[in-house]
């Protein structure tokens, strides 16, 4: 569960299964906002997403009410949402970084290849060309396998364009350190990027020079990710020792004629799992 009040993926709920958090009293006919949102919606599809809460098995709308009207106007059934983890009545828009970049590139790029112009979807979302181009390239670069990893991610987009500086295999490589640290940020991605060796990164002339400042914090970054690479390794290494053990208790267990019969009749769903473990040869000792 995030600290920020969500979880960072996105789920999707039918359109009609949203409520509003609270009673909400406005003309849509009336209001610009409401219309603006209409258009970006039916030219570029949902960009920001809507946030929602569970409660009782029924989905609140957390932020997004407007973006929710519209999607029903548009007769849309579906939309994919960010699930918060509180009733807290402020708004998410400054604590989400609106949606997770890889969609937003979907968008765009589909935007584009549909012929929209790019000066129009900045005008659309209120941003800036030099955005849409980053966002319509953003993924240009990277390996697949990064890409759908990160597919749902709600991270900066600066980790893209750093993860572009190193080869595919090395992509890989920094994003499973990320996942181990659970810290996505741009510095701890940044400071990955600047320990890669030359043979790794894209551009061979060596590393920029950096300010006295700059490097402290990569090194402190460095240093981070050495500590929680050891303490990963010694998790996993404890974890597989007891998985072997796990595994011979089991073998030992199904050559108990009796015990499997027992099994079989009243837990045939524990004897299953219990046989592909036992015949896992890779748990072999």
């Amino acid at each position: 569960m995030s600290e920020v009040g969500f979880i960072k993926e996105t789920i999707e709920l039918p359109v009609a299964d949203l409520y509003p958090l609270f009673p909400r009293k406005i003309e849509l006919k009336k209001s610009g906002t409401y219309k603006r949102i209409v258009s970006s919606i039916r030219e570029l599809g949902l960009i920001e997403p809507i946030v929602v809460v569970e409660r009782e098995n029924r989905y609140f709308i957390k932020d997004g009410y407007l973006r929710c009207q519209a999607l029903k106007e548009l007769e849309i059934d579906s939309v994919e949402c960010l699930l918060g983890t509180d009733l807290d009545s402020y708004t998410y828009n400054k604590r989400v970084n609106a949606l997770a970049p890889i969609q937003a590139h979907s968008m765009i790029d589909r935007a584009v290849k549909e012929g929209v112009d790019p000066d129009r979807i900045a005008a659309a979302l209120n941003v800036s060309r030099e955005w849409v181009n980053v966002m319509e390239n953003l993924i240009k670069g990277l390996s697949l396998d990064v890409v759908r990893k990160l597919q749902k991610r709600i991270v900066g987009k600066n980790i893209f364009l750093e993860l572009k500086k190193v080869t595919h295999d090395r992509q890989l490589e920094i994003l499973q350190l990320v996942e181990a640290a659970d810290d996505y940020s741009v510095k701890y991605v940044k400071a990955l990027v600047f320990g890669t060796s030359i043979d790794q990164k894209v551009n061979k002339k060596g590393r920029p020079r950096i300010n006295p400042k700059e490097q402290e914090e990569l090194a402190g970054q460095l240093k981070k990710v050495e500590t929680e690479f050891r303490r990963a390794s010694v998790i996993f290494r404890d974890n597989v020792f007891n998985l072997v053990k796990l595994s011979g208790y089991i073998r030992k267990l199904l050559a108990n004629d009796n015990l499997c019969k027992f099994l079989d009749q009243q837990y045939p769903d524990i004897l299953v799992e219990f046989e592909k473990i036992g015949s896992d040869p890779s748990l072999n000792v």
